[in-house]
């Protein structure tokens, strides 16, 4: 935790000047592990279609927890061999991705893909559909855009909440929790001067708090040590 704690007063300094425009909102892709019609490797490879999607537009998802998240299904799945020389599979299904907010169990946004590919198998034929997903999709950009615009609006209405529930998490001695919590809020959010007090505030209490951790194991293994050393006083362990 003391080494968290450092990182985070150190990122504070670093983004206390940033520009709405390097704001990295807080966004993570997270993948069922099942969705029907696709393999593991499948999942896997739309799971990196989408990353490569978000990073693209400046969304870094280095979050150990973040409240909204990117997920993905597939509908209306339909595969078909053509009967040529060699054997040929077409498939063609619907890719939907959507914006979750965790918290509140909703759906913010929606966007539908219709992936179509074909392959000499029909495991090459769904990876290659899988293709359209892609940081060169305008309809993707425009809704990852959309994404950020939503949650920033969260951010923006709900910061002093926010901060008020890291507060109370601190007082609990949960600082861990309560810099996780203010660390998801947007540089760019336009109540980030409560964030930063807040963070401010509760600083050296975490500090001292790490430190008094550190002495009272200081001194457990001093007392060890002295009853070791009272036990055996001459150091002739077993002779």
């Amino acid at each position: 935790m003391k080494r968290f704690i450092s990182i985070l007063i150190v990122s504070l300094i670093f983004f206390k000047g940033m520009s709405a425009q390097e704001c990295d909102t807080p966004i993570t892709v997270v993948m069922p592990e099942h969705i029907e019609g696709l393999n593991e490797a499948q999942i896997d490879y739309l799971r990196s279609k989408m990353e490569q999607l978000v990073v693209s537009q400046g969304v870094s998802a280095d979050f150990s927890y973040t409240q909204f998240v990117l997920t993905a299904d597939v509908a209306g799945m339909q595969k078909e061999v053509v009967p040529t020389v060699p054997a040929s599979v077409t498939c063609q299904y619907d890719v939907i991705i959507k914006l979750i907010d965790r918290a509140g169990a909703k759906t913010m946004a929606v966007q539908t893909v219709n992936a179509r590919g074909a392959g000499n198998t029909e495991a090459k034929a769904m990876q290659n559909a899988l293709r359209l997903v892609n940081p060169q999709n305008r309809n993707l950009i425009d809704f990852i855009k959309g994404a950020k615009n939503k949650v920033l609006a969260y951010y923006n209405e709900h910061a002093t909440q926010i901060v008020s529930q890291a507060r109370r998490l601190a007082n609990l001695d949960k600082y861990e929790e309560a810099f996780n919590l203010l660390a998801s809020v947007p540089e760019c959010c336009n109540k980030y001067n409560e964030v930063t007090r807040e963070i401010i505030a509760i600083y050296p209490k975490a500090r001292d708090k790490v430190g008094e951790k550190f002495l009272k194991e200081a001194r457990r293994i001093w007392t060890v040590d002295q009853t070791f050393a009272c036990t055996y006083p001459d150091d002739s362990v077993g002779s």
